[in-house]
């Protein structure tokens, strides 16, 4: 989005508040799909470790410190 969008986003109240439904569906749907990981992890797939950086973790981007190892036991399931 360049500058121009945003100032007519911002300066439309419709546009606005159009604009902040969406972020917070989009919120809503992060973190209910970070959810929904972690209890794959936890529950249904028993992963050793520590997942509760998943669910703890704000914003929409993460850099996990995933080890080698971790990754071949998520593929072959533990």
């Amino acid at each position: 989005m360049d500058v121009w969008q945003m100032s007519l986003i911002l300066n439309d109240q419709e546009l606005f508040a159009e604009w902040v439904r969406d972020i917070k569906t989009m919120a809503h749907r992060i973190i209910s799909m970070r959810k929904e990981l972690y209890r794959l992890l936890t529950d249904e797939f028993k992963t050793p470790g520590n997942w509760e950086h998943i669910v703890k973790q704000i914003g929409m981007f993460r850099c996990d410190p995933t080890r080698v190892m971790d990754v071949r036991l998520l593929i072959i399931g533990g």
